[in-house]
């Protein structure tokens, strides 16, 4: 876990010295040939990348006695772009256990394969719980960007949810997923009167008002109602510590009342548990602020963590545009003056 957040944060020269460590102890496990691996990628040596994934591709040292260890192998041949032997790989750990159902639900999602994805999932539904399902099939919903993939997904999912709802009217997680449907929809109305309704309804414990607090506020982080996201962000940190999604939400709303620097505190805290939309967020922050350079290499980075590979809400699109009108999109030239 350590070198892998080493390798995260771009400390590749950090995580060789930890490799030895695991090397000495475990020379010829999957984990220890898939991390070499990502440091190689790290290190932009992709050939040396691919001769440790050709020792993990099925037949090889694949640990049946360790069965969560695939989801690591399966991962690097995606990666890689080895798309079919990291289904066969994961097609075997969903023989072994129900973890590899779920990694498989989001593999397939990510290829593109969403109604393959939602029919394992279906297929399964009795092996998960209620909640557990549907946030599967949102994240299967969240790697569509083709928006007429998407209208189908979530044709699928809307019905899925309204079931849910009878049979566990209670659940806070489930609305909670309803309204980030709608929020992948482009319907934020929506999914500001669900969290609304919750905090209204005075049935939530105080954590879980927070997480709505948070959620509602990052819709409300718009000049117009940022006074309001303020208070709600600030009472979710009061209550669950400064955590890197509700700072991300915090320096959205500081950035909406044009508290640039501030806003640019807060992002960058939040990266510490790197996203592509957290990035994306600091770029904007970074360029409100009149630093074109830190902004440009912000959006870089959350394009290295597969910025076009998740489905935006609206507001990112629109933040994504901004700054794609300015620095050009992705592939364009850096060069000054571009």
């Amino acid at each position: 876990l350590l070198i892998e957040k080493l390798i995260a944060h771009g400390e590749a020269s950090t995580a060789k010295t930890w490799m030895r460590r695991l090397e000495k102890n475990s020379p010829d496990s999957a984990i220890t040939l898939a991390l070499q691996a990502k440091i190689a990628i790290a290190e932009d040596d992709r050939q040396k990348a691919i001769e440790y994934a050709k020792r993990l591709m099925p037949g090889g040292p694949v640990p049946v006695d360790k069965p969560a260890q695939l989801a690591a192998v399966a991962r690097l041949m995606e990666d890689l772009g080895f798309a079919k032997a990291a289904d066969r790989v994961l097609e075997r750990y969903a023989e072994l256990e129900l973890g590899g159902i779920q990694a498989r639900v989001e593999f397939l999602g990510r290829q593109g394969r969403a109604d393959e994805a939602l029919d394992l999932l279906e297929s399964n539904w009795d092996a998960l719980s209620l909640e557990r399902a549907l946030s599967l099939a949102i994240q299967v919903l969240r790697s569509q960007t083709d928006d007429a993939s998407a209208t189908l997904v979530a044709g699928r999912i809307g019905p899925w949810i309204d079931k849910a709802k009878r049979l566990d009217p209670g659940s806070v997680v489930i609305r909670l997923i309803e309204a980030e449907l709608q929020t992948l929809q482009g319907r934020p109305s929506e999914a500001e009167t669900i969290y609304r309704n919750l905090l209204a309804g005075r049935t939530l414990s105080a954590p879980q008002a927070a997480i709505v607090s948070n959620n509602l506020a990052f819709h409300l982080a718009k000049p117009a109602t940022a006074a309001e996201a303020a208070t709600l962000i600030d009472a979710a940190i009061v209550e669950l510590g400064p955590l890197p999604d509700l700072l991300d939400t915090r320096g959205l709303v500081r950035l909406a009342k044009g508290e640039h620097e501030a806003a640019v505190a807060d992002l960058k805290e939040a990266i510490l548990a790197p996203s592509a939309a957290k990035y994306l967020h600091l770029a904007v922050a970074e360029l409100a602020g009149g630093d074109e350079a830190a902004a440009r290499k912000s959006l870089e980075a959350a394009r290295r963590e597969k910025l076009g590979s998740q489905r935006l809400t609206p507001e990112d699109t629109d933040r994504l545009k901004l700054l794609e009108e300015k620095f050009g999109p992705a592939g364009a030239s850096t060069a000054a003056g571009a």
